[in-house]
This record gives structure tokens, C-alpha cells and sequence, in this order.
């Protein structure tokens, strides 16, 4: 039987990754969109991964307090 945390793991790679400022911030491409994934939760997906990747960057310098 599959557990929720099982439900919620990635299994591919991901296209970029990176820490800024302690936070993990990932991109995955899916069904050709980027996907930003900050500390491991969905923020939104977009259709580059330069624009995914400036987006989770300035999300979270914004909230980083």
C-alpha cells in the first residue's frame, strides 16, 4: 500500500536545483512546463525554466522573513 509520503516524492530528476538561502529550490520539467518547487511544495509551473527559476528566487527572498 502507498503512503501519502509516497504520493508526494518526486521520481524524476530535476532540471535545476539549488539552495538560496538554506531553502531548497527545485525545477522539474512536466508535459512541457517547468514546474518551481520551493522547500519541497508546488509554488506554480511556467513556461521556461529561466522564468521558473527568477520566480522561486524572488518568492523566497520576499518571504524569506
Amino acid at each position: 500500500m502507498k503512503n501519502f509520503k509516497d504520493f508526494r516524492s518526486k521520481k524524476e530528476k530535476p532540471t535545476f536545483s539549488k539552495r538560496v538561502d538554506g531553502i531548497s529550490l527545485e525545477v522539474f520539467k512536466n508535459n512541457g512546463r517547468f514546474e518551481a518547487y520551493v522547500d519541497g511544495d508546488m509554488l506554480d509551473s511556467y513556461k521556461s525554466q529561466n522564468d521558473a527559476v527568477k520566480a522561486a528566487q524572488s518568492f523566497i527572498k520576499q518571504y524569506k522573513d
